[in-house]
């Protein structure tokens, strides 16, 4: 709140207007003495602005994929491989209709998760990638997916069944085409659910279905364009983790 400035003179103004009706009702034609000026006032002392501290964040877990001293998966098998080179982690999935995920090297599930990532080959209508979170097993988790042509989409998966959050639908926040960046934003705290992109809210759901477990990274080749073959190759960097600010 902007502190409020006092006004000193308001009482003088009036005392002198009074002065001043009195003389013009007087019946003596004798002039009077002037009213001795006012004593001068001084402001107001102004109270000191309130200094509001900057929020603190808890940062829980950070990756600059430097190196592979937290022992993220890497190698290669059938569907897909993964690989650490130059601040990145890199995705291929090869085969087509099939997605991975590659779990977190710390298990943390109330999180807010920022993330840079790079579409790097294949066509973009058949491209996905992300996060998961409350990551439990292969059948019970939330996915949270951006696409190189502009599409987004939130669902979960409970005993092994998916169900659809959000809608894949387009937003102008993302970056389209091969060889961009798009920041993501995931945030899971209790049942809220958080999407951002380029700092442009996506989605906010509340869902009950699943608490606890942790995080994966995840990307996945579709089958929009079912006549291109080429894998889909994905990076992933700049990797922050925080603990999600209280509601």
């Amino acid at each position: 709140m902007k502190p409020v400035r006092a006004a000193p003179m308001l009482l003088s103004s009036i005392v002198l207007v009074l002065a001043s009706l009195a003389c013009a009702q007087s019946s003596s034609p004798a002039a009077t003495e002037p009213a001795a000026p006012p004593a001068a006032t001084s402001e107001a002392a102004q109270p000191e602005p309130t200094q509001i501290p900057e929020p603190e964040f808890e940062v829980l877990f950070e990756e600059t994929f430097a190196d592979n001293e937290n022992n993220w998966y890497v190698g290669e098998y059938e569907d897909a491989a993964a690989s650490i080179d130059g601040g990145k982690y890199n995705v291929t999935i090869i085969t087509q209709d099939y997605y991975a995920w590659f779990e977190s090297p710390v298990s943390l599930s109330e999180v807010d998760v920022t993330f840079d990532t790079e579409f790097r080959g294949g066509a973009p209508e058949n491209a996905s990638y992300g996060l998961l979170c409350h990551y439990k097993d292969n059948d019970n988790f939330y996915r949270f997916s951006i696409a190189p042509d502009g599409y987004f989409n939130v669902y979960k998966r409970v005993g092994g069944e998916d169900t659809t959050l959000v809608e894949w639908k387009t937003t102008g926040a993302l970056e389209l085409g091969t060889g961009v960046v798009n920041k993501m934003r995931v945030i899971c705290s209790d049942d809220h659910l958080i999407l951002y992109a380029n700092d442009t809210l996506l989605a906010d759901v509340v869902d009950t279905s699943h608490t606890g477990g942790s995080f994966a990274l995840t990307a996945g080749f579709g089958l929009a364009k079912e006549e291109d073959k080429t894998p889909i190759e994905v990076s992933f960097s700049n990797l922050t983790v925080l603990k999600p600010a209280s509601d």
